[in-house]
């Protein structure tokens, strides 16, 4: 069985390192796999994207050409919008000559090909969904939004009151393209998001199938905390608390300004807070010592980190599985977030870490005094490692992808 998984990076971001976990562990299953990116961040020869100097300066523009139309929307929101107009013929070149016998598309936006061009894909096609822009007429994440439901159109992203904008004509192409795809399955990588799938009216009739995000537990794994933190420069006497991601301080999905609210509540002393993933000059408004860190690479550097940690802090408004959380689990690290969407089915409340009210502060709060003052802190942790090994692990997940393919090749 010959797999390609497409996705427009190979590292950067969840879906990306998704992927890429996926690819690997097909590879060290005996599964002929290859990965098709537009941009290669890795060392890796069985990750394939176009090695000619001009075609690497294109696709790294790309991202940028593909959000042109948004221009039309000066008043939009932050939320990342897509629209997908930009065709790439090198993709659908790469694939004819491969002949995979499945291809498994997830995270394809920024120029990685366009909407249309998803039809022209002449075997069975596995869309692995990483947030909500397949179910849209282009945002990435629907908030309180129910437009997706029905058609789109006056687009509370793109700030639009018009019934036929951006949002709705790009509905209309996925509605047509989606119309021509005879042999689709779409994988959520959570139960809420395939909630999502089965409401959207792009997406309801096509198959469906949960499998979750897969992590490496034989990288992140529990290391010795005081050896870690030295490593850090960071103290043996303190409690840390680790917030991070992708743009942490500056994508207001991620809730740092109601970790900020929690985090001036807490009535201890003893705590230090550990920010990566974020600018470094950033400043929190905290009465506790904070450490900015900036981006960290997704390696042993990363797990080095998490291992300081006595508790990982994941207030995002919405979470499509929270790869982070569930990394941070595999290292023996409790997780504290809030009930809502994906990460649900990562963090089982006060048996792995604490499920506060959704959007409440002060919860959130008490979730994290929850965890600090646990009499019984090796039992969290090893029931935090056990949930990744018995439901995230790499071989569980491509079990479940192999049979897939090959239920829908057959």
């Amino acid at each position: 069985m010959k797999v390609l998984i497409v996705n427009t990076n190979d590292s950067g971001g969840g879906a990306a390192i998704a992927a890429y976990s996926l690819h690997r562990g097909f590879l060290l299953n005996g599964i002929e796999s290859r990965m098709l990116v537009n941009r290669k961040l890795q060392n890796d020869t069985s990750v394939y994207s176009a090695n000619f100097f001009l075609f690497k300066i294109f696709n790294r523009v790309r991202p940028k050409l593909d959000l042109i139309p948004n221009l039309l929307y000066p008043k939009r929101t932050k939320t990342l919008f897509s629209s997908a107009w930009l065709k790439n013929d090198s993709t659908l070149k790469y694939i004819e000559e491969f002949k995979p016998d499945i291809v498994n598309l997830h995270w394809v936006n920024g120029g990685m090909m366009s909407i249309e061009q998803i039809s022209k894909i002449k075997v069975p096609i596995i869309i692995t969904l990483h947030d909500n822009w397949f179910h849209t007429g282009g945002c990435h994440l629907i908030f309180d939004c129910d437009k997706y439901i029905q058609s789109c159109g006056s687009c509370p992203s793109l700030k639009s009151n018009k019934e036929v904008d951006l949002s709705r004509r790009v509905y209309l192409r996925k509605k047509a393209t989606y119309k021509s795809l005879q042999n689709l399955t779409l994988v959520s990588v959570s139960n809420w998001l395939n909630k999502k799938t089965f409401e959207s009216s792009l997406l309801k009739d096509f198959n469906k199938i949960v499998i979750p995000n897969s992590i490496d537990t034989n990288l992140f794994k529990p290391l010795d905390k005081a050896a870690c933190r030295k490593k850090w420069n960071l103290p043996l006497n303190k409690k840390i608390l680790l917030f991070g991601g992708i743009n942490s301080t500056d994508d207001p999905n991620k809730g740092y300004h109601l970790l900020i609210k929690a985090i001036n509540n807490l009535e201890i002393n003893d705590v230090e807070i550990v920010v990566f993933g974020n600018k470094k000059n950033n400043i929190l408004d905290t009465k506790f010592k904070t450490h900015f860190l900036g981006f960290i690479p997704h390696d042993e550097k990363l797990v080095s980190l998490l291992n300081c940690a006595d508790v990982f802090i994941t207030p995002s408004k919405l979470e499509s599985f929270s790869l982070a959380s569930a990394e941070s689990m595999s290292c023996g690290i409790p997780v504290v977030a809030f009930n809502t969407s994906g990460i649900v089915d990562v963090v089982d409340h006060m048996d792995n870490g604490y499920l506060a009210k959704s959007f409440d502060p002060m919860d959130l709060k008490d979730g994290i005094l929850w965890v600090l003052k646990n009499i019984n802190k090796k039992k969290l942790s090893i029931c935090a490692r056990k949930k990744v090994i018995d439901y995230f692990s790499i071989s569980r997940v491509v079990k479940m992808y192999s049979e897939l393919f090959k239920k829908t090749i057959n």
